[in-house]
């Protein structure tokens, strides 16, 4: 019988493919990871998702998770996935969404240099929640994923938590005590919203910050919010210059709409000039890609 020669070649398109798919793992293993020890963590962890798929014969994912292995073994920014980049059951969208924003506050309070493997786990672990979300026919690997993930978490936060002083035994008291004098609130703050590389758009992650920050501004009520946006050093003056500006007012706007008031608002722009974390000219430095928040009472 003879076949169609369209049939025929849509078969061996399909054939090549398939043979295409799951090079990655190969490529990934057996390299000398680089960088630090947050970016070696995240190789292995990523590696060991590449390699689960590739059992699974998932080899799209396994590709995937193969990339992200071999981009953290050369010391390069590996960002936990957002949570629109895969179609997921609407029921878990909001868990997702509230982990990763836990997850991005713990890195910015410094979870990678101080506990670069918890960190890493928890990252590694939040990806595959949403590679197995995303799948949502293995209950048993969802519910290891976000247990794995979650405990990560725990041990990031409770290490991160400040200490609490031991009381210190009252005084005798005096025989005519005078009234002490009323303490004025803490100042709540500052606060940072992340972005992501030559972007000045709010990810879930810093639609969370924002959030935070108008809770506490209706609690406060400051008489004047400063609002400061900066860049890292990789492009040019003039570029980042504009760059600053866009994420300063991006948080601006995002603050006005979640109905955050203040008798005055400062809006201003520093380009690459006060880098959080000091790096070489035309470096990528993602905590230097912020817009810092203040509140003035």
């Amino acid at each position: 019988m003879k076949y169609p020669s369209k049939v025929i070649f849509s078969a061996l398109a399909v054939m090549a493919l398939s043979a295409c798919a799951g090079q990655e793992l190969g490529k990934a293993r057996g390299i000398d990871a680089t960088g630090s020890a947050f970016d070696k963590a995240l190789y292995s962890g990523y590696l060991s998702l590449s390699e689960g798929e590739y059992k699974e014969g998932d080899y799209t994912d396994s590709d995937a998770f193969a990339k992200r292995a071999m981009t953290a073994a050369g010391g390069k920014v590996v960002l936990p996935e957002e949570v629109s980049a895969r179609p997921l059951p609407s029921g878990s969208v909001g868990a997702l969404t509230d982990a990763r924003a836990r997850l991005a506050s713990a890195f910015q309070k410094g979870a990678i240099e101080k506990m670069p493997n918890e960190a890493a786990t928890a990252q590694v672990m939040f990806d595959c929640w949403m590679q197995e979300q995303e799948e949502n026919f293995q209950p048993e690997d969802i519910a290891a994923c976000r247990a794995d993930l979650l405990g990560a978490l725990g041990k990031i936060e409770d290490a991160l938590r400040p200490k609490k002083m031991a009381a210190k035994p009252a005084p005798m008291p005096a025989p005519k005590p005078k009234p002490a004098p009323k303490k004025m609130a803490k100042i709540p703050g500052p606060f940072v919203v992340m972005f992501d590389f030559n972007s000045a758009k709010l990810d879930s992650a810093a639609q969370a910050v924002i959030n935070v920050v108008s809770g506490e501004a209706s609690a406060f009520k400051p008489t004047r919010i400063v609002i400061r946006g900066h860049t890292d050093r990789a492009g040019n003056d003039a570029y980042n210059e504009k760059l600053s500006q866009r994420r300063a007012e991006a948080v601006a706007k995002a603050l006005a709409a979640a109905g955050t008031k203040a008798k005055s608002v400062a809006v201003s722009h520093h380009g690459e000039t006060q880098p959080e974390v000091s790096s070489g000219d035309g470096k990528r430095e993602a905590a230097n890609r912020r817009v810092e928040i203040g509140f003035q009472r």
